[in-house]
């Protein structure tokens, strides 16, 4: 293992106070993978092969749905993946493209195996990276879900406005009173940590009205 290589591994979140010694005993088991684009790593429903650690570029995680595959999340430095399987041995829970020129770093599971015999508080870090992992995972999935609600929200709108024009102007100016009653009370200071751009960016498409208003 090079230095360059080493000194990565170390740095990472994962290696948090992980002593070298115990990394090198455990050289036999890591491998940098290089990548082209396009490059399947690993697909869903394999079986575990071992923990990635994202050295370069970016790649993309994919799962397959009812509706085809769709992408959940896209990984770079210093993100890794398979820490869930590592944890509990099973299959791939989902298939990992490179979406670019990458490099991962593999820790084989005897690796993982023989490092956490040696360094304890290496499943520790694990459960901590585990943890920011599902953390950022209900935030996608929670904007991911607000945003198709505010696209069916402005469908059944304007479906309403197209059957009923006067119902529909009504959707609009109240649409349009909110919007603008929001960016007022953002600049009170009781409201400033509640309502701010993004709150507000649900009126978007009413904001050329909003100028007409002011």
């Amino acid at each position: 293992m090079n230095e360059a290589l080493l000194q990565h591994i170390l740095n990472h979140p994962l290696f948090h106070s992980i002593r070298t010694s115990s990394v090198l005993d455990i050289v036999g088991y890591i491998r940098e993978l290089r990548l082209s684009a396009g490059q399947v790593v690993c697909r869903e429903g394999d079986e575990n092969d071992g923990i990635y650690l994202v050295r370069s570029g970016s790649l993309s995680i994919r799962q397959q749905t009812d509706w085809g595959e769709r992408e959940l999340c896209r990984v770079k430095v210093p993100d890794l993946f398979g820490e869930m399987e590592a944890l509990s041995p099973g299959p791939r829970l989902a298939t990992i493209i490179a979406r670019e020129e990458s490099s991962v770093i593999r820790l084989d599971p005897p690796g993982f195996k023989r490092l956490v015999e040696l360094e304890p508080g290496f499943i520790l870090n694990i459960s901590r990276e585990l943890v920011q992992r599902i953390r950022l995972q209900d935030s996608v999935v929670s904007a991911e879900l607000y945003k198709s609600y505010r696209a069916l929200t402005f469908a059944l709108a304007n479906l309403t406005d197209s059957r009923d024009p006067e119902t529909g102007s009504h959707l609009a100016r109240t649409r349009n009173y909110c919007a603008l009653l929001a960016e007022k009370l953002s600049h009170l200071a009781d409201y400033t940590s509640l309502i701010n751009a993004d709150y507000i960016e649900g009126f978007s498409k009413c904001r050329c009205i909003l100028k007409k208003l002011h």
